[in-house]
C-alpha cells in the first residue's frame, strides 16, 4: 500500500511513459513571475507611476502567466496523484488503466459495477479502471463520476468502486448506511432484517433476497468488522454482494491512501466470510 514517497525513484506514468516529475520547477517560476508582474501593474496604476496604457498590459500579462502556470501545475498534480494511485493498487496486484472514451473499448472491470444504481451515467462516467487478483481471486475497481446541474450550481459526484469475486450462486445482499429516512420507515413497519448486534443494525440497513444467507454471511465476526466505519476508506460506503461479486462503493474521488484502505477492507471481508458458504445455492 505504499505510494511514490516510499519508493525513492519517480514512478513512471502507466499512461504515457513520462514521469510526472519531468520539467522541473519552471511552472512554479512562471507562477511567481506572473504574480509579481500582476502586482507591479497594480502598484504602478495605483501610484500613477505610469499611464494606464502601460499598467493595464502588465496586469493582463501577469494574469495570463498566472492562469497558464496554475493549469500546468494542476495537470501535474493530477498526474502525480494518479501515478501514486496506480502504485498503491499495484501493491495489491491490480493494474490501473485510464479510461479513454474515444477508443470505444469498455474495460472488463466495468461488468462488475454496470448494474449499480449509484453510477447514474453508466460507462460514460468511467474515469479509470483496475484489474488483477486479490488473494488469488479475480478483483477489479473503477472510479466513476457524473455531473448534476441545477441551473445556478453544478456539482460533480464521484464514486470509487472495488470488487472481488465470489460464488455466482450467492443471493443478493446489500448493506447501505442507515439514515433518518430509514428510521422513519421503521416506524411504519418497513423494517429491514435485524441481527443481534444493535450497533451493527444502527450502522447498516440490510436488503437481501435470502434472509437465511444474510444471517450466515453476516456472522458475529463479520458484523464486528463492518459495524465501525474505516474513515480512511471514504466518507460513506455501501456493500453489494451478488452476481458473482462482493462490491464496495465509496463516495468521493479516492486518494491513494483511501484506495489502499478500501481494497484492504474488501480483502479482509472476503477472508472473514466462512468458506462453507462457497457452496451455498439459493
Amino acid at each position: 500500500m505504499s505510494d511514490t514517497s516510499d519508493r525513492g525513484a519517480p514512478v513512471l506514468s502507466p499512461f504515457d511513459g513520462q514521469s510526472s516529475q519531468s520539467g522541473g520547477p519552471i511552472p512554479g517560476m512562471i507562477l511567481c513571475v506572473g504574480v509579481i508582474v500582476f502586482a507591479a501593474g497594480i502598484v504602478l496604476l495605483v501610484t500613477r507611476s505610469v499611464p494606464a496604457q502601460a499598467g493595464v498590459p502588465l496586469i493582463l500579462v501577469g494574469v495570463l502567466l498566472t492562469v497558464i502556470s496554475i493549469i500546468v501545475l494542476s495537470h501535474r498534480w493530477q498526474k502525480k496523484r494518479l501515478e501514486q494511485l496506480a502504485a498503491t493498487l499495484d501493491g495489491f496486484g491490480l493494474t490501473l488503466t485510464k479510461y479513454e472514451r474515444k477508443s470505444g473499448h469498455v474495460p472488463d472491470a466495468w461488468t462488475a459495477f454496470a448494474k449499480l444504481k449509484d453510477l447514474k451515467t453508466g460507462v460514460d462516467g468511467l474515469r479509470w479502471s483496475a484489474e488483477g487478483t486479490l488473494d488469488g481471486r479475480r478483483a477489479c475497481g473503477v472510479v466513476h463520476s457524473y455531473t448534476v446541474s441545477t441551473g445556478k450550481n453544478t456539482t460533480t459526484y464521484y464514486h470509487a468502486c472495488y470488487a472481488v469475486e465470489c460464488p455466482t450462486g450467492w443471493p443478493g445482499l446489500s448493506l447501505t448506511s442507515e439514515h433518518l429516512g430509514h428510521k422513519l420507515l421503521g416506524l411504519f413497519g418497513k423494517k429491514d432484517l435485524q441481527l443481534e448486534d444493535k450497533r451493527f443494525n444502527d450502522r447498516w440497513r440490510i436488503a437481501t433476497d435470502d434472509e437465511d444467507f444474510a444471517i450466515l454471511l453476516l456472522s458475529p465476526e463479520v458484523q464486528e468488522f463492518l459495524r465501525e466505519p474505516d474513515k480512511t476508506a471514504g466518507r460513506s460506503a455501501a456493500w453489494h454482494i451478488g452476481e458473482g461479486w462482493i462490491r464496495l462503493v465509496v463516495d468521493g474521488n479516492p486518494s491513494p491512501e483511501a484506495a489502499g484502505a478500501a481494497v484492504e477492507r474488501l480483502r479482509v471481508l472476503r477472508m472473514s466470510i466462512a468458506s462453507e458458504l462457497d457452496a451455498y445455492v439459493r
